[in-house]
C-alpha cells in the first residue's frame, strides 16, 4: 500500500513538526529543570533502539521492548503530571503521548493475550510511535541543554537567531527520524526525491511561522506583566489619594477646634491646675490619627508605591527604609511604576519566603549630575536561579511568572539606563542608572517625607 504508507509518514512528519514547535516554545519561554532524569530516560531509549537494530527480532524481544517502552513512557508521564500541565500545550503533549502509549500498550495485548502478530501496517505503526516517542525524549534533552547555556527571557537579536538554529537543529531530528522510517518499514517509494522537497519546504515555513509566533507570544507576556503592574500601581494611588484625603480632613477637623480646645487649657492654666491640662492634651489632642503614608513632592506614582510598601511591610512587621532625595525621575509615570513596582514587589515576595529576623527592604534614590540611581536592597534566603544575567523566578507557578527583572531590563534600556544585579551575603541589591536627560530643578532635593502617626506633617 504506497500511497497509505506515503499518507503514513507524510501525516506524522507534519504532526511531529507541529508538536515539536509546541515543545520548543513552552520549554524555551519557562522550563522546570529535570535534565539528569530526562538523560537518564535518553540513553536507556537510545540503547533500546541500537540494540533493535542489531538483535534479529523475536517475538519475546518485541515483547521486552514494549515493557520497557511502556515503563520509559509512564515515567515521562509523572514528569508531565508533576509539571501541572500548566498550559495548552503541554496538554497537547500529554494528550499526544496518551494516544502513544495505547497504541503500544494494545499491540502489546493483542500479541501477549491473543497471539496475534503484527500485520505490516500494524507494526508500521507501533514503529512509528515508538520511534517517535525516543525522539521526543532526545529533544527534550537538548531543550533543557539550551536552557542551562543561554537566556531565553529576554527577546533580542541574539536569541532569536540562537532560537532560529534550535528550531532547525530539533526539526533535523524529525527528519531523520523520518527517514529512518522510511528505509526500517521497506516501503516502496515512487519518488523519494520529491519527498524531500515537501518536507524540507513545509519544515522552514513552519520554522519560520514559529519564530513569529514565538516572538509575538514573548511580547504578550510582557505587555500583558505591565498591563498588570500598571493596574496595581493605578489601585496604589486611588488608595493614597484617599488616605491623603483623610488626613486632610482630619487636619481641618482639628485646626477648626483648635481654638475651643485652646480656651479649655488656658482656663485650667489659669486656675493653676497643670495636671488637668495635661490630661486634657492627651485625651483629646492624641485623638488625631494620621494614615501611614510617605510624601514626595513631584512624584505622586512613587508616593503611592512606597506607601503601599510600607503598609504591608509594617503588617508584617518588615524593615523598610525608603529614602528619596531627588524632586524628579527621568523616566514617564507609567515606565517610572513598572521599574519601581516590579523591584519593590520582587523584594516583598522574597521577604515572604524568608523565615529569619534579619528581614528588610532599604530603597533609595537619588542623583548626581549625570545620573539618577534607583537602588534597592532586601535580604533573602535560599539559592537564586540564574537564568542568564539574570535569575528564574523561584515562584510555584512559572509559567506565570517570571518577567519581572525582564521589564525592568526593558523599560531600563528604553531611556539608555543600565541594570545592575549584585547578591553578596544573602543580600540582593539592585541598581537603575538612568541618565538625566531633563534639566534638574531649582532648590535642594527633597528627602522622603513620612507622614504618619509617629511624625505628623501639616505643611499645606
Amino acid at each position: 500500500m504506497p500511497i497509505l504508507n506515503y499518507l503514513l509518514v507524510l501525516f506524522s512528519t507534519i504532526i511531529d513538526f507541529i508538536l515539536l514547535e509546541f515543545m520548543a516554545n513552552t520549554y524555551l519561554i519557562h522550563k522546570y529543570s529535570k535534565l539528569k532524569t530526562t538523560i537518564i530516560f535518553t540513553f536507556t531509549a537510545i540503547i533500546l533502539t541500537m540494540v533493535n537494530f542489531l538483535i534479529p527480532s523475536t517475538k519475546l524481544f518485541r515483547l521486552f521492548v514494549d515493557i520497557i517502552t511502556i515503563f520509559i513512557f509512564i515515567t515521562y508521564l509523572i514528569i508531565c503530571y508533576k509539571g501541572k500541565l500548566r498550559n495548552k500545550l503541554k496538554l497537547m503533549l500529554f494528550i499526544f503521548l496518551l494516544i502513544n502509549g495505547i497504541m503500544i500498550i494494545v499491540n502489546f495485548s493483542l500479541e501477549l493475550v491473543m497471539n496475534w502478530s503484527y500485520n505490516e501496517l500494524t507494526k508500521n505503526i507501533v514503529f512509528l510511535f515508538t520511534q517517535k516517542f525516543i525522539d521526543y525524549i532526545i529533544v527534550l534533552v537538548i531543550i533543557n541543554l539550551i536552557i542551562t547555556k543561554t537566556k531565553y527571557h529576554h527577546v533580542n537579536s541574539k536569541n532569536y537567531i540562537m532560537a532560529t538554529i534550535t528550531i532547525m537543529l530539533l526539526n533535523i531530528i524529525v527528519l531523520l527520524s523520518t527517514f529512518n522510517f522510511y528505509s526500517s518499514a521497506d516501503f516502496s517509494w515512487q519518488s523519494f526525491e520529491e519527498l524531500v522537497l515537501i518536507i524540507i519546504t513545509a519544515n522552514f515555513l513552519i520554522v519560520i511561522v514559529t519564530l513569529l509566533l514565538f516572538n509575538r507570544l514573548q511580547a504578550h507576556l510582557l505587555k500583558m506583566h505591565e498591563t498588570e503592574i500598571k493596574a496595581l500601581t493605578s489601585e496604589r494611588m486611588t488608595e493614597y489619594y484617599r488616605n491623603l484625603a483623610g488626613n486632610t480632613e482630619e487636619i481641618r477637623k482639628f485646626r477648626h477646634d483648635m481654638r475651643y480646645h485652646a480656651q479649655v487649657i488656658d482656663t485650667y492654666l489659669d486656675q493653676g491646675q497643670t495636671l488637668k491640662a495635661r490630661d486634657y492634651l492627651k485625651t483629646n489632642i492624641g485623638q488625631l490619627s494620621y494614615r501611614n503614608l510617605i510624601y514626595i513632592e513631584g512624584l505622586p506614582v512613587v508616593s503611592a508605591i512606597l506607601s503601599d510598601i510600607q503598609a504591608k511591610c509594617k503588617q508584617l512587621n518588615y524593615r523598610f527604609e525608603p529614602e528619596v532625595y531627588v524632586n524628579y525621575i527621568p523616566m514617564d509615570d507609567d515606565d517610572t511604576s513598572i521599574i519601581i513596582g516590579n523591584i519593590l514587589t520582587n523584594a516583598l515576595e522574597a521577604l515572604k519566603k524568608d523565615n529569619t529576623q534579619d528581614r528588610f527592604i532599604l530603597f533609595e534614590i537619588k542623583a548626581a549630575s549625570e545620573v539618577t540611581v534607583i537602588s534597592c536592597r532586601n535580604h533573602y534566603i535560599g539559592k537564586l536561579l540564574p537564568k542568564g544575567t539574570l535569575y528564574r523566578t523561584t515562584k510555584s507557578n512559572a509559567s506565570n511568572h517570571g518577567y519581572g527583572l525582564n521589564t525592568i531590563q526593558e523599560k531600563s534600556a528604553k531611556y539608555n539606563g543600565l541594570m545592575e544585579i549584585t547578591t553578596e551575603h544573602q543580600v540582593f541589591h539592585i541598581q537603575i542608572f538612568l541618565p538625566n536627560n531633563y534639566p534638574q530643578e531649582s532648590g535642594n532635593p527633597r528627602k522622603t517625607t513620612t507622614i504618619n502617626e509617629e511624625t505628623p506633617n501639616y505643611e499645606s
